[in-house]
């Protein structure tokens, strides 16, 4: 059995996360995150997506080209792997990290999904920073610990 996790504002285009279902039901992967095309619209410079993949890096080996990608198919057995969640946005990069960290195999989906683009407004530029504490929030426990580990 498999959890399908979407994001609300997807649209007509949701359907298009069916391509995360099969690498995991075949036992392929235990975790797939889709890769989105560009999305029309979208105003950040990157500063929140290069944390995510710097951290999951360099924390796990593993170089997520999403890292942030909410659209995710995961067993259920990865599911409870991955909790507790980390809280608010930076839900996807603790759970790429906790997952790679015990082992668990994360592959990434091309999949034709479109959803509502942050501009880069204020109100964009606010929702970024928001993204941003939150991703840190996420990793800085996990970072801690891994140091902690390995001296």
């Amino acid at each position: 059995m498999a959890l399908l996790l979407a994001d609300a504002d997807l649209g007509d285009s949701a359907s298009a996360c069916a391509p995360l279902i099969e690498p995991v039901r075949s036992g392929k992967a235990d975790c797939t995150i889709a890769l989105l095309p560009a999305q029309k619209g979208a105003g950040g410079h990157g500063f929140v997506t290069g944390l995510g993949r710097k951290y999951i890096y360099q924390l796990t080996g593993w170089e997520a080209r999403q890292p942030l990608s909410g659209q995710r198919c995961l067993s259920w057995e990865a599911f409870s792997a991955a909790l507790p969640l980390a809280a608010g946005w930076g839900v996807e990069v603790g759970m790429s990290i906790d997952l790679l960290q015990a082992g668990y195999r994360l592959q990434e989906v091309p999949c034709a999904l479109q959803h509502r683009a942050s501009a880069n407004d204020f109100a964009g530029q606010v929702h970024r920073g928001r993204q941003y504490v939150d991703v840190w929030r996420a990793v800085l426990p996990r970072w801690w610990a891994a140091r902690r580990k390995n001296s």
